[in-house]
């Protein structure tokens, strides 16, 4: 496959980037850190015993917790900073997402999930989504240069 732009889409676990994978203590604090934004996020999204909140829970991120503090490391976020240098060691260039792609973010957003806590930033050629001051996931895009 020889692709011309290629769209990542990745969890953001803070942490600068670096990869704890060996460091037990330090992947459990920053998937605790994460994850507890992920929650407060859900709160305020769905109610506590709903059906659905309850299979998010269980099935999705039960599971990524799981994976984030198992034994083996399981498979470690990169996030944007690290995604980015693999990128453009692999010949790839930033592509800046259009401001029309960031408004229709903001305004899917605000149409299905109205709280005041979520957010949606575009920084560092990125566009991210959070909860109150915390990326929680972000999408970039990277041309074949």
């Amino acid at each position: 496959m020889s692709p011309a732009v290629v769209t990542i889409a990745e969890r953001e676990a803070g942490g600068g980037g670096a990869d704890y994978i060996d460091d037990l203590p330090r992947r459990v604090g920053v998937a605790m850190d994460h994850y507890s934004a992920v929650f407060e996020a859900l709160e305020a999204t769905m109610p506590p015993g709903s059906k659905e909140r309850l299979a998010v829970e269980q099935e999705v991120l039960g599971r990524e917790i799981d994976a984030a503090v198992a034994p083996s490391g399981g498979r470690w976020w990169r996030g944007i900073e690290r995604w980015g240098t693999a990128a453009r060691g692999a010949g790839f260039a930033a592509r800046p997402l259009s401001a029309f792609a960031v408004s229709q973010a903001r305004l899917l957003l605000r149409l299905h999930y109205p709280s005041e806590g979520y957010l949606v930033q575009d920084a560092r050629g990125a566009c991210f989504l959070g909860w109150q001051t915390r990326p929680l996931l972000s999408v970039s895009a990277w041309q074949s240069s």
